[in-house]
C-alpha cells in the first residue's frame, strides 16, 4: 500500500474525528493576510506554511471567535466554526473595500481532528493537512473534499472536545457562554496571541495579562458516584458551601469551568471538597501553562 492509500485508510479507519461544527472559508486577493490579520490578535506571517491560530475580540476585549489560518495555491482557507462562517464573510469583505473576495466553501470540505499525531507529509492527495499549533496534543487537522461516502469507523466530535477539554483547551461554544478576555481563556499559552497585535487593539500586554486575571477557564473532571452524570452546564461549583465558578462546557467527564480564583485558593487551602450538581469534580491547573504552572493544584493554590 502506498502512502497516500495510508492515508486515505486512516481517514476512513482509524483515528479521524468529524469535526462536523467546524466550516471553510476561501480568501482571495492580494490583500486577504492584510484584511484578516486586521480582525485578529495574532500575526500571520507572511511566507507562512502552516496553521496560523488566532481569535478576535469585541470592543470590552472579550474573545468572540476563533479561526485557523492556512496558505493554499489559491489565497488563504480559514477553519472556523460553522455557525460564525456568515460573521467572517461580513467582517472580512467590508474591510478590504472590496479587493477581498470570501467564499463559503463549507460544503465542498470536511474537516477532521487527528489526536495525538502531528506528522505532516504531501501524500499526493486533495486533502489538506496542518499540525494544530495550539498544543502537540492535539495533533493535526485535515481538510478532505466532501464525499458521498461517510464511515461508521469516523470518531465523533464529541470524543475529540472530551480531550480537549480534558487539557484546558476552550473553543468558540465556551467563547460564547464564558465572555472572557484572551488571558481569562489562557490564549497567551496556547499560540494565539503577538504583542504587536495586543497593542493595536488596545489590549494588555503578554507580560501584564496574564498576572491580572482575577478567573480563569480551567479544565476539571467529574468523579461520579454513579453510573451517570446530571447535566452541569451552567451550574455553579462549589468549594464546600462558597461558588467557585460556574462550568461553561462539559463533555462525558471532562469540561471547563470559569474560576474564581481567590475563591478556589481558598477552598484549596482549607481542603474543602469540590461538587457540582451533586457530584464531586476536581479542578486542574493546567502544566502547559509553562512558568505559570507550579503543579497540578497551582499556582493557585499558594497564591502565585
Amino acid at each position: 500500500m502506498n502512502v497516500s492509500n495510508q492515508f486515505a485508510e486512516l481517514l476512513v479507519e482509524d483515528e479521524a474525528h468529524h469535526l462536523a461544527s467546524r466550516g471553510v472559508l476561501r480568501v482571495r486577493g492580494e490583500e486577504a493576510r492584510t484584511a484578516l490579520q486586521a480582525l485578529l490578535t495574532n500575526e500571520i506571517p507572511p511566507e507562512a506554511r502552516g496553521a496560523t491560530y488566532a481569535v478576535a475580540v469585541d470592543g470590552g476585549g472579550r474573545v468572540y471567535g476563533d479561526l485557523f489560518v492556512l496558505p493554499d495555491d489559491d489565497g488563504l482557507l480559514v477553519d472556523c466554526d460553522r455557525s460564525q462562517a456568515a460573521m467572517w464573510l461580513e467582517l472580512i469583505e467590508p474591510s478590504a473595500a472590496g479587493r477581498v473576495r470570501v467564499v463559503d466553501e463549507s460544503e465542498r470540505w470536511r474537516v477532521f481532528g487527528l489526536l495525538n499525531n502531528q506528522a505532516l507529509f504531501d501524500d499526493g492527495t486533495p486533502y489538506i493537512r496542518y499540525a494544530d499549533p495550539r498544543r502537540h496534543e492535539l495533533g493535526s487537522r485535515v481538510l478532505r473534499p466532501s464525499e458521498a461516502r461517510e464511515s461508521l469507523s469516523w470518531r465523533h466530535e464529541g470524543k475529540w472536545r472530551s480531550h480537549a477539554y480534558r487539557l484546558g483547551v476552550p473553543g468558540v461554544e465556551v467563547f460564547d457562554r464564558a465572555k472572557v478576555d484572551v488571558f481569562e481563556a489562557e490564549l497567551h499559552a496556547l499560540a494565539a496571541l503577538h504583542p504587536a497585535r495586543l497593542a493595536a487593539l488596545g489590549l494588555p500586554t503578554l507580560e501584564a495579562g496574564p498576572s491580572a486575571a482575577r478567573r480563569r477557564v480551567l479544565p476539571f473532571r467529574v468523579e461520579p458516584s454513579g453510573p451517570g452524570v446530571p447535566a452541569m452546564l451552567g451550574e455553579p461549583i462549589l468549594g464546600g458551601q462558597d461558588e467557585i465558578g460556574r462550568v461553561v462546557s462539559i463533555q462525558g467527564l471532562f469540561g471547563l469551568a470559569l474560576t474564581e480564583l481567590a475563591p478556589w485558593r481558598a477552598a484549596l487551602a482549607q481542603a474543602a471538597p469540590l461538587s457540582c450538581a451533586g457530584e464531586q469534580v476536581l479542578i486542574a491547573w493546567p502544566t502547559w501553562l509553562g512558568r505559570e504552572s507550579l503543579g497540578r493544584g497551582s499556582p493557585a493554590a499558594r497564591g502565585a
